[in-house]
Order: C-alpha cells, then sequence, then structure tokens
C-alpha cells in the first residue's frame, strides 16, 4: 500500500532527480553522464549534482521504508484489528524547531548568492535536511496515539541516519565559518579568537551536562548562538580578505 507519506517521498525523489538531471545538463553534462550517475560521461557541476542526487536517493529510500511500515495508516491499522473502530491520533503537542532550520537555511543561501558558492551550497543542504526530518516528523506525530511511541518510531528510523550525517554538515559548517575569521585576523588574533571559541564550547557541554533537565533547551540555544556567530564571523571574514602571508626566503645553497 503506497500512502499519503510514501508518496509524498516518492515525490521528493522525482523532482530531486529531475532537479539533478536539469542541473547537471544546464552545467555542461551531458545526457549519458547525467542518466549514469557520471559512470559515462559528464556531469556537469559535480557539487550540487552530487547534493540533487543524494537528496533524491534518500527520499526513495524513506520512501520505501514508509511503505514497508504500513505508512502508519489508520485505516491498515483497524483492519489488522477486531472491530470496526479506527485507532485515535492525537495532535501533536511538541514543537517542532524544522520550520525555524528552514529560515536559517533560506538565509544562508540568500547570502551566499552574495558572498560565495560555498555558502549557497550549505544552505541548499540545510534546506534539503529540513525538508527530509519536516516531513519525517510530521509522519511520526501521526503514527499512533501516544507520543513517546511516536518519537520512538522517527529515532528508530531517522537516528541511523541524521546522527553520522548532522555530525559531517556541523563539522563542515564550523571549519568554514571559523577559517574564514581566522585567516582574515592577525596572528595573534587568530590564536585568541581559537582559545576563546574552544573555551565556549568546553563551558556549553559542562553547562548542559550538570543540567540534564534542561539539556535539549540548552543545547538548542547554544547551537544557535554558535551557528550566528559561525556565520557572522564568516561574512566578515569574506569581506575582509585574507591578510598577507609572507614567506621566508629559502636559504641560498652554501649557506
Amino acid at each position: 500500500m503506497v500512502g499519503t507519506g510514501s508518496r509524498l517521498f516518492f515525490a521528493y525523489a522525482v523532482l530531486a532527480f529531475l532537479g539533478a538531471a536539469v542541473y547537471g545538463l544546464a552545467s555542461g553534462g551531458d545526457v549519458v553522464g547525467v542518466i549514469s550517475l557520471g559512470y559515462k560521461g559528464g556531469v556537469g557541476e559535480h557539487f550540487g549534482y552530487a547534493v540533487l542526487t543524494l537528496l533524491g536517493t534518500t527520499s526513495l529510500v524513506l520512501g520505501l521504508f514508509t511503505v514497508a511500515l504500513r505508512d502508519a495508516d489508520p485505516d491498515a491499522t483497524a483492519a489488522l484489528q477486531a472491530g470496526d473502530a479506527l485507532p485515535e491520533v492525537a495532535a501533536p503537542t511538541s514543537a517542532s524547531p524544522w520550520p525555524l532550520v528552514g529560515a536559517f537555511g533560506l538565509v544562508v543561501t540568500a547570502l551566499g548568492l552574495v558572498v560565495g558558492s560555498g555558502l549557497f551550497a550549505l544552505g541548499l543542504v540545510l534546506l534539503a535536511v529540513t525538508a527530509v526530518e519536516w516531513a519525517v516528523q510530521v509522519w511520526a506525530d501521526r503514527a499512533t496515539g501516544d507520543p513517546e511511541v511516536n518519537q520512538a518510531i522517527r529515532n528508530r528510523l531517522m537516528a541511523p541516519v541524521e546522527i553520522p550525517v548532522g555530525a559531517v554538515l556541523v563539522i563542515l559548517f564550523v571549519v568554514l565559518g571559523v577559517s574564514r575569521v581566522l585567516l582574515a585576523v592577525s596572528p595573534i588574533a587568530a590564536v585568541v579568537i581559537a582559545s576563546a571559541a574552544a573555551t565556549l564550547i568546553v563551558v556549553g557541554a559542562v553547562v548542559v551536562f550538570i543540567r540534564p533537565q534542561h539539556s535539549r533547551a540548552l543545547a538548542t540555544a547554544f547551537l544557535l548562538m554558535g551557528a550566528l556567530a559561525v556565520i557572522g564571523g564568516g561574512i566578515a571574514g569574506v569581506a575582509a580578505g585574507e591578510r598577507d602571508f609572507h614567506e621566508e626566503p629559502a636559504p641560498e645553497a652554501g649557506q
């Protein structure tokens, strides 16, 4: 049975694969290369093509998962139970961070059009992640009538994917933003900024650890403040440009 959630993921997959094909052809790729994922022929600009292809593949896999799980459809669940009553599904009450993350991705994408291609690509990745995560969250919130069970279903489906992918994205984001700052300031200022950033990270981790009852809210606040600081510093660093690096002349032979 192909339910509503499955059709949504399959639609994402079709749009992403079509977008990858159009992007690849528009950026200099050929038809055979785009269809064969670069096995025979060129795909155009590699990074954008890879991001769209990865989005399509992820959406296709999630669509197949939701088909296998019967899309948590109440009609399908009732067919397996005695009686004609459909199971009650409560409306979700937990706040979702994905509208805020999606708005953040739009801001990063818009800034990338001015600042550079790296920031633009990062914004596209954030928007793709938001689309997938938000869709899964909405599906999981209506899977059963128990919010704790819904959260467990969502974590079982997404945690194996989002933990490693999220770690890689955070590392790339921090490296890209902080490196722009450190390359723009003097060597002494670079040491001070790097030391201060490391100290703040350690202090934030300690605060989250000693207040476990507020750990989720504190971690979210620290991450948002850190992300804003990295973006602001990265933009300022790109605007200022890299400092001059003076290389010592190599000693002449015989000296």
